[in-house]
């Protein structure tokens, strides 16, 4: 039964690609790339990440090592 589930999943996945790229005329691709993106903005939320940024300014001198 699970394996009906499975097909049928993905048959109702690959009806809504064919219907979205017929009506907007965007690439498979491109519907790629929103739907990578969903589960990545998922996974991010799911699992917590932080993500940090550490921008340094430089010094006038040019040393980038030390910090103010």
């Amino acid at each position: 039964m699970e394996e009906l589930q499975i097909i049928m999943s993905i048959f109702s996945i690959s009806c809504l690609l064919e219907y979205v790229q017929g009506q907007f005329n965007i690439s498979y691709f491109t519907i790629f790339l929103f739907v990578n993106t969903l589960f990545l903005y998922y996974l991010y939320k799911s699992l917590h990440i932080s993500i940090k940024v550490n921008l340094q300014i430089n010094n006038k001198d040019g040393d980038s090592d030390e910090t103010n």
